[in-house]
């Protein structure tokens, strides 16, 4: 699991340092890369990049996948991945560790794509985008297309359609929710395994720390004389 995030990382790092500049946004730079999808990434320099064929979008589709790559950013969703990756490779072992991080990607989707309707984007229109944008993914796994399965999209379609604007704020909380509960299941693993160490040793013993090199010599025991 580190090598695969290692080997991530890495493909991301190659797209950014070959990226050209386009334009400024207002959460971060947006720069043109060879990627098949739009995606964020970094934490302290937060960075859009788009496919080659951005330069044939029309407006409102650049608007749309802006407003929702912007949300990413905004709401620190990379590091949220990056300490989602890090505890699920520590707990390879649990399947809830698989489903959790599998459910803090969708509602990250999920809470973008609710930042591009508050902005007054159509439902039908961005749905349009989202479909436009899984023809064009190609390569899911090296750089996470959000809709590399056909559920996963979907999913996202059908909330397009039933998303009430008061629900914004639950489904906010549940994404922030997630990565809390992935950073508890490892505190709690090591508190386990904690108590399982010390749980040999018998109630009422001390432990002295010796220096190095000390040896330790029985005493012996001296019988009392009969008399």
């Amino acid at each position: 699991m580190l090598v695969r995030v290692v080997g991530g990382w890495v493909v991301l790092w190659h797209a950014r340092r070959s990226s050209v500049h386009f334009q400024n946004s207002e959460r971060a730079e947006v720069r043109i890369a060879d990627v098949s999808t739009p995606l964020t990434c970094g934490v302290l320099r937060p960075m859009i990049l788009l496919p080659v064929a951005t330069r044939d979008w029309d407006a409102p589709r650049l608007s749309a996948v802006l407003l929702h790559e912007g949300a990413h950013v905004q709401r620190r969703d990379c590091l949220a991945k990056y300490v989602a990756q890090g505890v699920r490779s520590l707990l390879w072992w649990n399947p809830l560790a698989w489903m959790l991080a599998g459910r803090l990607d969708q509602e990250q989707e999920l809470a973008c794509d609710e930042a591009v309707l508050s902005a007054g984007v159509a439902p039908e229109d961005y749905a349009e985008t989202l479909l436009d944008a899984a023809r064009e993914c190609s390569s899911p796994l090296l750089l996470g297309c959000a809709m590399s399965g056909s559920s996963a999209l979907r999913a996202r379609l059908e909330h397009l359609f039933e998303w009430p604007q008061e629900a914004r704020r639950t489904t906010r909380r549940t994404a922030l929710a997630v990565p809390l509960l992935l950073a508890l299941m490892t505190g709690v693993s090591c508190a386990e395994k904690r108590m399982a160490q010390t749980s040999i040793i018998a109630p009422g013993t001390s432990i002295v720390q010796l220096a190095p090199g000390t040896s330790i010599v029985p005493q012996a025991r001296h019988r009392v004389p009969n008399h």
